[in-house]
């Protein structure tokens, strides 16, 4: 389970191009300039602070999914004098806010200043490739969100018969709802495969909402998978299962049980917040 841009990637383009455009003007909420290109997924900027006299640096950094991370150095002239590291992360093409900053051979600490493009076009949303913030039902490879699905796997089967052992199956794949719901959970923005390729902003979503789609997606991924024929399989899959599966219920009462502790709460600082603007109840 693991987010963002809309400058889309072109449907059919390749997994490794990059979806959002940060090039151009860009003030800081401290009142920092700074002056961006952009080339795929590698970055350049100039920036300067808003006195123009304590600071100025050169900055080379590359996009990953919606961080970016770089190195920079002070230029001679101004009172202040260092290299180091930047960390930040992508809100979408006009917004980004830093999340770390190691100054010479310092760890990352600090952050908190926020980006905004200028001028910047409203509505414009980053969406990035759900395979950089998803890693389905199960598996491992990612070292948060994606522990409370790795209980049940992808798929999980049917019987169209609670006391027949010879009774047919039918297996259904949630791995696309999953997936819906890691990005849910790290607060991306994403298209929504499920239900026709939809952008789907998750970045002020609640957990309870997030869970409520997942419920949704599993019980669409039932009923396009089990024929209405088979009533008591479909039936299962929609519910708690049965002979020894788990149904969409079960897999829904199972991330509201458990799911707080994957879900971040405050997407403004790095890592997995327990509490912040999105609610985590």
């Amino acid at each position: 389970m693991v987010v963002l841009t809309v400058a889309l990637v072109a449907s059919g383009g390749s997994a490794a191009q990059t979806a959002v455009n940060l090039t151009g003007d860009w003030e800081g909420s401290d009142g920092n300039q700074m002056q961006l290109r952009q080339s795929g997924s590698t970055v350049t900027w100039f920036a300067r602070s808003g006195d123009s006299k304590a600071w100025a640096h050169d900055f080379t950094g590359v996009i990953s999914g919606t961080s970016i991370s770089g190195t920079f150095q002070d230029r001679p002239g101004y009172q202040i004098h260092n290299r180091g590291r930047i960390t930040a992360r992508i809100v979408d093409d006009c917004h980004f806010v830093i999340t770390g900053v190691g100054v010479n051979d310092s760890a990352l600490t600090g952050g908190g200043e926020r980006f905004a493009k200028s001028p910047c076009v409203a509505g414009q949303l980053v969406a990035v490739p759900i395979s950089t913030v998803a890693n389905g039902c199960g598996g491992a490879g990612w070292d948060s969100v994606v522990a409370v699905q790795n209980y049940f796997g992808n798929t999980s089967k049917y019987a169209n018969s609670n006391v027949n052992p010879l009774a047919r199956t039918y297996t259904v794949n949630f791995k696309d709802a999953c997936d819906l719901h890691d990005a849910g959970y790290s607060g991306a923005v994403v298209r929504d495969k499920i239900n026709g390729g939809i952008v789907v902003d998750y970045r002020t979503w609640s957990r309870k909402r997030v869970d409520a789609k997942f419920l949704d997606d599993m019980r669409r991924l039932c009923t396009r998978q089990i024929p209405a024929t088979a009533f008591v399989a479909l039936r299962n899959c929609k519910a708690t299962g049965g002979n020894a599966s788990f149904g969409a219920e079960s897999r829904f009462d199972f991330v509201r049980e458990f799911g707080r502790r994957f879900f971040d709460a405050d997407l403004s600082r790095p890592g997995t917040q327990r509490t912040g603007p999105r609610a985590s109840a």
